[in-house]
């Protein structure tokens, strides 16, 4: 923690013996922020709208026009980044109303942009009515990714806009979607699974 330009606080801790990717775990080490990074993506968002690219209260579709089908015609990127679009799980078009079968995403899906922005602009929202919420803990992110991609006067993806408006300018060591040559660079910490979580990601 800073304060006038000076370190006041400088704490930092791991698991005994902690090891990274390239040596003990430090103060210097990077480690993966999960969920945390939605405050990333939503300052992406907050940005454009602040030079005038976009609108919080757009609909997703006035930028995204694929976007409007199967019920998400209404929904507003203040809606996305309230976790109230109902796409907490992304649902396709053919499948029956309760949700109880979802797209099967690869891999391949998962690091491909333009496959991402299909399926999202064929899935159809759990509900239609605006006012309920579910964290929208997978799918917020390729969501606002494909906005920033659209909004963005440039046509930058996300990672590379937030690197260089924001992480860049900041000399933050913080990425969305770490590059090799950071890896390489850099103490990583290891990611250790309790039982619990282990179960849940298996689940999937």
């Amino acid at each position: 923690i800073f304060h006038n330009g000076k370190a006041v606080i400088d704490a930092w801790g791991s698991m005994d013996a902690h090891q990274t990717t390239n040596g003990l775990y430090d103060g210097n080490s990077l480690q993966t922020i999960f969920s945390s990074t939605k405050v990333l993506t939503s300052l992406c968002i907050c940005i454009l709208a602040d030079r005038g690219h976009l609108k919080l209260e757009d609909k997703v579709s006035k930028h995204w026009p694929e976007f409007a089908q199967n019920g998400k015609e209404g929904i507003r990127i203040c809606d996305v980044l309230r976790h109230e679009a109902g796409l907490a799980a992304l649902v396709s078009e053919t499948e029956p109303e309760d949700g109880s079968k979802d797209y099967n995403i690869t891999l391949q899906d998962i690091e491909n942009l333009d496959a991402m922005a299909k399926i999202i602009a064929k899935a159809r929202p759990y509900w239609k009515d605006g006012i309920r919420r579910s964290y929208h803990s997978m799918t917020r992110g390729f969501i606002l990714a494909e906005i920033v991609r659209r909004t963005d006067p440039s046509g930058r993806s996300l990672q590379v806009f937030f690197d260089e408006e924001v992480s860049k300018p900041l000399n933050a060591d913080t990425w969305i979607g770490t590059p090799l040559v950071i890896q390489e660079e850099f103490h990583i910490a290891d990611m250790t699974l309790i039982d619990s979580t282990r179960q849940w990601v298996e689940s999937y």
